[in-house]
């Protein structure tokens, strides 16, 4: 598939007009992850956008970026990722949205990048070696999202088709493939399977 990267808004323009549209927008990122996908170094951020401070319902997105790939991204993985991140979240509000709520950046990342297989990493102080785990409430992995949609083309679902699936599985008419949690994640792949 190509893509053209002017068919997409980037971050300081979705931002400018976000500020134009609520001049009390708040931002507030998480703290960042450390994410090994197949021996290789990522980092994660989520990021929380309101609209205004009483706004009880904030748009809320993650990203991820590949630790040191290239000259120009070597030592500034955190500031790339924190764009990304927030990208996504004005994009969710509606903010910059053409054919996606995918940023120019994050388009270029794709190109450059594979989904790999992902695997949280705790990195307490210790000799032992790090622990594997995924904590409650973390995404999906692009792993698990890649599979799920290997899984619905061999099932023969389209896009609404799958959808359809994943709201009903999970209860909710809210769900959607690029915001479930990694439990969600796995009841999707048990369902398709």
């Amino acid at each position: 598939m190509s893509f053209t990267l002017g068919d997409y808004v980037d971050v300081p323009t979705r931002l400018q007009l976000a500020l134009a549209k609520w001049p009390e927008l708040r931002i507030q990122e998480s703290t960042p992850v450390v994410v090994i996908f197949e021996g290789r170094e990522w980092i994660q951020i989520s990021t929380t956008v309101w609209r205004s401070p009483d706004d009880t319902l904030p748009a809320i997105a993650s990203a991820w970026e590949p630790k040191g790939t290239t000259p120009y991204t070597r030592d500034s993985e955190m500031m790339n990722c924190s764009t990304s991140s927030l990208g996504r979240a004005l994009g969710l509000m509606g903010i910059g949205v053409g054919k996606s709520i995918a940023t120019s950046h994050e388009v270029q990342l794709r190109q450059e990048n594979s989904n790999k297989n992902a695997q949280i990493i705790d990195f307490a102080p210790s000799k032992k070696e790090p622990q594997t785990h995924t904590p409650t409430g973390a995404f999906a992995t692009p792993k698990q999202l890649g599979y799920i949609k290997k899984l619905a083309k061999d099932a023969g679902l389209d896009d609404l088709r799958l959808l359809e699936l994943i709201q009903r599985t999970l209860n909710s008419d809210e769900a959607v493939l690029e915001l479930l949690k990694s439990h969600e994640a796995s009841k999707i792949i048990e369902e398709l399977r």
